[in-house]
């Protein structure tokens, strides 16, 4: 999946100020690449589900330390 800079900025900036229709857009938008990721950790699908929301907890939480300069993947 190439990731579109100009979007994922514009949902982070979003994000950052907290408005739920962009988390849930920052969700759906990496979901798939995510949940591959996570698959590859856990043992079944539903481990990977939750190691997945965990994740996206926590990039929540953290987002206003997300360098804009930086691809959203490699974080």
């Amino acid at each position: 999946m190439e990731e579109n800079t100009e979007k994922v900025h514009s949902i982070l900036i979003g994000c950052k100020k907290l408005h739920r229709g962009s988390q849930k857009q920052l969700y759906e938008e990496f979901y798939a690449y995510a949940l591959s990721i996570c698959l590859r950790y856990a043992d079944n699908r539903e481990e990977a589900s939750e190691i997945l929301n965990d994740g996206f907890m926590k990039i929540f939480t953290n987002v206003k330390l997300f360098d804009m300069s930086k691809a959203f993947k490699l974080w």
